[in-house]
């Protein structure tokens, strides 16, 4: 059986654009390694706990994701010990997540699955409506001089030590609501979609929106559930 040229031609160039395309992904995955392993070896320098939780924002699927947490409570540790002060986490603009020892996901003390995390932390960050339980705005000045509005809010991450399974895989939610958030930002203030920034831009972002999560480790579980609100009491006006 003769094979036309033509159908050569497009068999070597389907074979060729398949080798680029597998040799394209490698690098893609051999650069983000590399960029893993450099930004680890720089926290070794580093004091500021909330770097360390940035590092499990950018890279939730780092080989090194167990050693940064545990770095991120020892140098936590340090700096409350080091200012006499109790560890204090979160006291408002905080999305209250926790991981309970039967694996069970609570968002704002209620239960949730892991797959709704993202968007359901994007609402909490964007706060469209102005509500008094998500995360409040304030305004900076960005890389350009330009006052932005931008969210105060931050995640605080629950777990029981040493039952908590999905640690990581909770965290990985929590990296892609931040960078919706993160495109969200760019479309507001330059127009463009986060890919296309460029990398000044970028890192600017990557600063004031990756230091958003707070890690609690407790020894057993004891989760206080939300004040109630206030029983309100109606008067018959006569």
């Amino acid at each position: 059986m003769n094979i036309k040229p033509i159908h050569i031609g497009f068999v070597i160039t389907f074979l060729i654009g398949f080798l680029f395309y597998n040799c394209t992904l490698q690098n893609k995955d051999r650069f983000h390694v590399e960029a893993d392993s450099i930004a680890f070896r720089n926290l070794k320098h580093v004091n500021d706990f909330l770097e360390l939780s940035s590092f499990l924002i950018k890279y939730p699927d780092s080989k090194y994701f167990d050693e940064v947490v545990q770095l991120y409570f020892e140098k936590k540790r340090m700096l409350f010990d080091s200012i006499g002060w109790p560890i204090i986490d979160c006291f408002g603009n905080c999305a209250n997540i926790k991981i309970r020892p039967n694996q069970e996901i609570l968002f704002e003390f209620e239960t949730t699955k892991l797959e709704n995390l993202k968007d359901s932390l994007f609402v909490f960050f964007v706060n469209e409506n102005n509500s008094e339980l998500k995360s409040s705005q304030k305004e900076i000045v960005d890389y350009d001089g330009i006052i932005r509005r931008l969210s105060m809010g931050y995640v605080e991450l629950t777990f029981i030590k040493d039952t908590c399974e999905i640690f990581q895989s909770v965290t990985k939610e929590i990296s892609k609501s931040v960078d919706l958030y993160k495109n969200y930002l760019s479309k507001e203030w330059y127009n463009k979609d986060i890919e296309d920034l460029d990398m000044t831009r970028l890192q600017n972002l990557d600063s004031i929106i990756n230091p958003r999560l707070l890690i609690i480790s407790l020894e057993q579980e004891y989760f206080l559930p939300p004040t109630p609100p206030p029983n309100f009491i109606e008067f018959e006006i006569n």
